[in-house]
């Protein structure tokens, strides 16, 4: 009986080292499933970070954009207007813009076109701010040569808040 017993035994111990076995395999085959998905979680996860900062670099530039288009000026307007006013009298020899504000320097052959040419100016809504600058048009040179030179600074209408070029307040 004892070896019947031992045989018993023996066969016990063997179907267990085999189902032991299986369930090791079958735990193997698990490990290297988890291990493939773990890679394939750090790819895509890797790929959501980089979605992310791209995303968050394009917010940044869109939100410059957006601030590049607030405090961007329109010349047209300005430029429309200066034709309209301009005369066969005064003509303009040079035009400077920073942000809103304007330098223009003019040049009248007549030297009573001057005041209604500034006048007509100071009405108009697409200018604010207006001032005339340069009385160099009084000086003898510009007698003998009939030529007035005079400037006017202002700023456009409806654009006075806002920053010049690097951020400066008008």
């Amino acid at each position: 009986m004892s070896i019947a017993v031992s045989a018993v035994v023996l066969l016990g111990v063997i179907g267990w080292y085999v189902l032991l076995s299986a369930s090791l395999i079958s735990i193997n085959g698990q490990i290297e499933e988890a291990t493939a998905q773990a890679q394939t979680l750090k790819v895509e996860a890797d790929a959501v970070a980089a979605y992310k900062k791209t995303s968050a670099d394009l917010t940044a530039k869109l939100a410059v954009i957006d601030q590049i288009e607030k405090t961007k000026i329109p010349m047209t307007p300005l430029l429309s207007e200066l034709n309209r006013l301009t005369t066969k009298d005064v003509w303009v020899s040079s035009l400077t813009v920073t942000g809103a504000d304007f330098t223009i320097s003019y040049v009248s052959v007549k030297l009573n076109s001057i005041a209604p040419f500034f006048e007509s100016m100071k009405k108009s809504e697409v200018i604010s701010s207006l001032a005339l600058d340069d009385s160099s048009a009084l000086t003898p040179e510009a007698a003998n040569t009939k030529k007035y030179p005079f400037k006017v600074t202002g700023k456009i209408a409806g654009y006075e808040n806002v920053s010049k070029p690097g951020g400066a307040a008008n």
